[in-house]
């Protein structure tokens, strides 16, 4: 891993960067995690996640991490793209998504055309 140097003041970019409120952040969490980060689904853990990616590329980038970030979420965003495109093409019009209640368990449901089923509960509820 690479060392990198923590500034002895704020600069803007972090600034900028610790300042991100979470409906920010989230969004682009659920963005890594359906590309294949671990990050757990706790609101805390996605901001802590992607604040610390930002930091991580202010650091590196300075006043340019902007323009890294953006080229990572844009990749990122290909690779679901092509996620949703090669499941589409195995049951077209068929949607799989996870709902989750504010008590943190969570509900698989199937979306066929018109047809929305709940499939069952997380184990554990």
């Amino acid at each position: 891993m690479t060392q990198l140097t923590f500034p002895e003041t704020i600069t803007p970019e972090i600034d900028e960067i610790l300042g991100m409120p979470n409906f920010r952040t989230t969004p682009i969490a659920h963005l890594f995690r359906e590309s294949g980060e671990d990050i757990p689904p706790k609101m805390e853990r996605e901001q802590a996640f992607i604040l610390f990616w930002l930091l991580r590329l202010a650091l590196e980038h300075g006043a340019d991490w902007k323009q890294h970030a953006g080229a990572e979420i844009e990749r990122r965003l290909d690779i679901v793209k092509a996620q949703r495109q090669n499941a589409s093409e195995t049951k077209p019009n068929s949607t799989l998504v996870e709902v989750r209640h504010d008590d943190g368990h969570r509900v698989p449901i199937h979306i066929d055309g018109d047809r929305v089923t709940a499939i069952g509960e997380d184990e554990g509820r």
